[in-house]
């Protein structure tokens, strides 16, 4: 910790002190090329101190893989070895970057893709947030680690189309994992060892009975989402210093379970990093293990779990709670169809051919809320078939499914609803151009109807 405080602390007087050079010997007309004003490069820098300890995972460097930021005006990149030929270089800038003005159309979230044939970070800062550079950083090594993970270890993903399918509507296995969210709460709160072992290990054996119940591909997309979003969520957190890792005292909500995963994932490696200090090198050469069945090996070894167990009443207000769980997603399904359909303003409907459905090309799994029959997208969503592309972005759009799956077996109807102003409809030829806020579609072939402040698209004739 000494070491990398110096660390820091040297690299923050050294750019001061370039910075104090520049300013002494550059006309003032090229200062401002260097004082960039764009928050990107504050993230960018930020970064920089806090890759400083190089000592997040074995073999990962959160430098080595290029960077790109849109700030909500312009898109820039940051340690592209072959930057497209759409990004200038920004002369003078510091750190060094590459600049296109406005968004690079594949940024569409914080992740990482493939951008000129090299896998890239890519953060999205939002003008109505306030985040600190810091934390925006560590954001950017969060998704830095998704790129390492893509081409290093491919199987430490999940298979979100499972997420669709997910019984949130079982009161039984809710029980159960409100009181496994419980143990695990113990565990991570605990200051004696042998405490947090035996309470981990009961939050495992909890674990274990509830997956004992469930179809194979639902244990699968946990302990996936648990190596994919819960190990980037630990490098995070650890690049901050920060060990601890608060799991809610009221548990999870019934349909969080991506967003427990993140959660989770970070506290079973944090408890692997006190019970068994070398598991990040034997992940690292053997990727087909799991962080709870890793961390349950080890316990079962130092651990009995006497006496340690959650009273009779805090088992009987989880099973009260998964109960409440249960009702709350029917009510809230039945709520958000019901506003979703009543708001006022133009409305957007596009209707396919059941024999040319839409695909999903890409949309925010964080985002998504389950309805009855159909999918309710909040912020990203892109579509498309051969004679559609279909994009909303900040938006909000009903997606109703061709076959068995929500979406994976395509999109036979999408409404967008509560538009102030009636869309944009732009013709040439046989093709036809959609605007509205948040949305931009194209289509060929297609008849459009208006009646009463809706547009109503067909396709395939």
């Amino acid at each position: 910790m000494q070491h990398r405080a110096h660390s820091v602390a040297d690299l923050a007087k050294s750019s001061i002190l370039m910075l104090i050079a520049l300013h002494m010997l550059l006309p003032a007309n090229t200062l401002a090329e260097v004082q960039q004003s764009s928050p990107a490069y504050e993230v960018a820098a930020a970064v920089e101190l806090l890759a400083a300890d190089g000592d997040l995972w074995p073999g990962y460097d959160p430098l080595a893989v290029p960077l790109a930021i849109f700030d909500g005006t312009d898109t820039y990149l940051f340690r592209h070895p072959a930057p497209p030929e759409s990004f200038e270089l920004v002369a003078r800038s510091n750190p060094a970057a590459q600049r296109l003005t406005g968004r690079l159309p594949s940024l569409v979230a914080n992740t990482s893709i493939d951008l000129g044939g090299v896998r890239t970070a890519i953060v999205m800062l939002d003008p109505d947030d306030e985040p600190s550079p810091t934390s925006l950083a560590a954001v950017a090594i969060h998704e830095a680690f998704h790129a390492f993970q893509r081409v290093n270890h491919p199987d430490w993903t999940d298979n979100v189309g499972d997420l669709f399918t997910y019984p949130v509507t079982d009161a039984g296995w809710l029980t159960l994992r409100r009181e496994e969210t419980a143990y695990l709460r113990r565990a991570l709160r605990s200051a004696d060892p042998d405490d947090r072992a035996a309470w981990a290990l009961m939050a495992l054996i909890v674990r274990q009975q509830r997956y004992e119940g469930m179809e194979p591909a639902y244990v699968a997309y946990e302990r996936g989402a648990e190596l994919n979003e819960g190990l980037a969520a630990y490098i995070q957190y650890r690049a901050l210093d920060d060990i601890q890792c608060p799991l809610p005292p009221a548990g999870f909500a019934a349909t969080d379970v991506r967003l427990r995963a993140y959660v989770t994932g970070r506290a079973l490696a944090l408890l692997l990093d006190q019970f068994a200090r070398d598991w990040k090198a034997s992940f690292e050469q053997d990727d087909t293990q799991s962080l709870d069945l890793a961390l349950a090996a080890v316990l079962q070894q130092r651990s009995h779990v006497t006496g340690y167990t959650l009273s009779d009443s805090e088992r009987e207000d989880s099973a009260r709670q998964a109960e409440a769980d249960v009702l709350a997603v029917v009510e809230n399904r039945r709520d958000l169809h019901r506003s979703f359909h009543e708001r006022e303003g133009w409305r957007i409907v596009i209707v396919t051919e059941v024999e040319q459905p839409l695909w999903p090309q890409g949309f925010d799994p964080m985002n998504v809320t389950m309805l009855e029959g159909s999918v309710l997208h909040t912020r990203f969503l892109k579509l498309g078939n051969s004679g559609c592309e279909l994009e909303i972005l900040g938006g909000e759009a009903l997606t109703e499914q061709a076959g068995d799956h929500p979406l994976y077996n395509g999109i036979r109807r999408v409404v967008v609803t509560g538009l102030e102003a009636e869309p944009q409809v732009n013709r040439t030829d046989d093709r036809v151009q959609l605007e509205a806020p948040a949305l931009t579609a194209e289509f060929v072939g297609a008849v459009i109807e208006r009646s009463d402040r809706c547009l109503t698209v067909r396709l395939g004739g």
